[in-house]
């Protein structure tokens, strides 16, 4: 959310076009020791599959769409 929020020009805790929102989670990823305020590796590969959706492993094309960004709570 933090990443995204003020990308319209107002923060209030939504994201109004989620579409718009590029958000990496890799620059989230701890440097070092791992902390409460950054993701391990694994997570940020939990993060990237959930945002890419589901891709055939054969075809390497998406059957399904990834999560939207600021949609996890939900």
């Amino acid at each position: 959310m933090r990443a995204c929020d003020a990308g319209d020009g107002v923060e209030v805790g939504v994201l109004e076009d989620p579409t718009r929102c590029n958000f990496d989670p890799e620059i989230s990823e701890c440097q070092g020791a791992e902390r409460p305020d950054c993701l391990t590796s694994a997570q940020v590969d939990g993060a990237c599959k959930m945002y890419s959706g589901a891709i055939d492993s054969r075809t390497g094309q998406q059957i399904y769409p990834g999560l939207l960004p600021g949609s996890e709570l939900g």
